[in-house]
């Protein structure tokens, strides 16, 4: 075999792995597809962040189960983690294994990022000598075992190396000079689990054009730069897409949304934003957080609540410090967060009419309060109330959701049913009312404490701490009104902060 220049090889895993040697081909949900990332077929709008010391660092990989959640918070949810650093070997010489502490850390750190969604991009090696390897056959087998490790985990993708180019891949022995191994990667990982996309690049021009038409086993290219050129339209793509790394100390938050918009344009690109900070960097995710809140309120046009409007308040409420969000005549204090979300205003509600997948957020964030609304659903549909959301990745186990169900009338609670607090807790009694009907819903945060009142019973009153599920969750975020599978409707809605007012600030 060639021998190559591997800079930071960086496997990004998406799928979970069932081991090779009798596994059928199975369609991954995340892959490449007709040259774009996708979900299943359709494009997948791919944003990130860098995680540094996740795998390597005891003190940063202890609280990475509750620091992961502050990505999706600020609208990430591709995160950029490295099993290697100069001085930090991850794998045995041999590539074929590594100490059982670090292989459950890996498993551990995967499945944390996929359970809210979010997406693993995985450096596999880091082009310093102390990292290297004992023979080019050690690569092939090092990134076996990563995928054997991970077994079934959904949604990783894995990079064999962002620096093809780098000249640390000269030094030691073996010498990596050809681009060759990079693709024999690749294909290791290929065959141990069909269809995982498989990431590998560099700086230079020359490495990217060359990973392009003569690397067949590497599905996208990535590029570490100082400053956004894709994101800006400067470059143009190719045949495989891209994921550009972006120093975020170099960025303004109008680089920012216009490379928002050239990845929801275009599903051949993504792009991570990179700190040289051990652990999570504040001050990236601040930037990120504020650009893509600015973002998405510019791309869906939206305007804050009127503090002066009463349309959605009962009487009395105004004395007690409710505050309408909805106006009755249009979408006026929310941010639809996709094209395709379909929710129309109609006499004195707000309807979902069809299944787009898309949510409407409330254009304030919350910490503590006392928000009601009521709600119509009909016979097996699917909605809900996204409470304490983030700006991307999944709602409901970031924040938390009150299951809305078109469940039948003698239904049994379940943990995702009707009245639940989806995956954490069934309610304690079914109180819905029947079809055509409107539901009066309740819910109350202060804290990690919360208590929900449905059709006039209490059926949640809980603390986080009480759920191993919820013992991370966010105690601040977003209103949602989830559109999931169609046919619902929203009206009454109306909010109580409880301490600091957003309206106000």
């Amino acid at each position: 075999m060639k021998s190559l220049s591997l800079g930071l090889i960086t496997f990004v895993l998406l799928t979970p792995f069932i081991p090779c040697a009798s596994v059928e081909a199975k369609e991954k949900d995340l892959r490449v597809y007709d040259g774009e990332f996708c979900w299943r077929t359709s494009p997948e709008h791919m944003v990130g962040a860098e995680y540094p010391g996740a795998i390597l660092d005891p003190n940063v990989a202890n609280r990475f189960r509750k620091a992961a959640l502050d990505y999706p918070e600020a609208g990430a949810e591709l995160i950029l983690v490295n099993l290697q650093e100069p001085g930090q070997r991850f794998y045995a010489p041999d590539g074929k294994s590594t100490s059982h502490e670090k292989a459950d850390l890996l498993a551990k750190q995967v499945e944390a990022i996929r359970y809210f969604s979010g997406t693993p991009l995985i450096t596999l090696f880091d082009p310093d000598p102390s990292c290297r390897l004992e023979s080019e056959d050690a690569y092939l087998e090092a990134a076996k075992w990563v995928i054997e490790a991970l077994r079934e985990e959904l949604g990783f993708m894995v990079c064999v190396t962002d620096r093809c180019d780098d000249p640390g891949w000269g030094q030691g022995d073996p010498a990596l000079y050809d681009i060759s191994l990079v693709d024999a990667i690749a294909g290791a990982v290929e065959e141990a689990s069909p269809g995982r996309i498989v990431v590998a690049g560099g700086d230079s021009a020359d490495i990217l054009e060359t990973l392009e038409w003569n690397s067949p086993n590497i599905d996208a290219l990535i590029r570490r730069s100082s400053k956004f050129e894709y994101g800006e339209g400067n470059l143009s793509f190719g045949e495989k897409p891209i994921i550009e790394v972006v120093d975020y100390r170099n960025v303004t938050e109008e680089d920012i949304h216009k490379a928002w918009k050239r990845v929801l344009e275009d599903g051949r690109y993504a792009w991570v934003l990179s700190t040289e900070e051990d652990g999570p960097d504040p001050d990236m995710l601040d930037l990120l957080k504020k650009s893509t809140n600015s973002f998405q309120i510019k791309r869906s046009g939206a305007v804050p609540p009127d503090p002066e409007d009463t349309f959605s308040l009962e009487e009395g409420e105004k004395e007690e410090g409710f505050l309408s969000l909805f106006n009755g005549e249009n979408l006026d204090g929310w941010v639809a967060n996709s094209d395709e979300a379909n929710f129309g205003v109609h006499d004195d509600y707000i309807s979902v009419d069809k299944k787009s997948g898309g949510w409407l957020r409330s254009y304030y964030k919350y910490d503590d309060f006392v928000f009601r609304c009521q709600y119509q659903i009909k016979e097996k549909q699917n909605s809900g109330l996204h409470i304490r959301a983030p700006l991307n990745g999944r709602n409901s186990r970031v924040g938390f959701e009150f299951q809305i169900m078109g469940d039948p009338l003698d239904s049994q609670p379940s943990k995702g049913g009707n009245g639940s607090i989806y995956d954490v807790k069934p309610p304690d009694e079914m109180r819905m009312r029947p079809y055509g009907e409107w539901n009066d819903v309740e819910i109350r945060c202060e804290g990690s404490r919360v208590k929900v009142v449905w059709n006039g019973g209490v059926i949640h009153d809980f603390s986080y701490a009480d759920f191993q599920r919820m013992e991370h969750r966010k105690q601040s975020g977003y209103i949602g009104l989830q559109d999931h599978d169609g046919s619902v409707k929203f009206r009454k809605i109306r909010i109580k902060p409880l301490g600091k007012n957003p309206h106000k600030s």
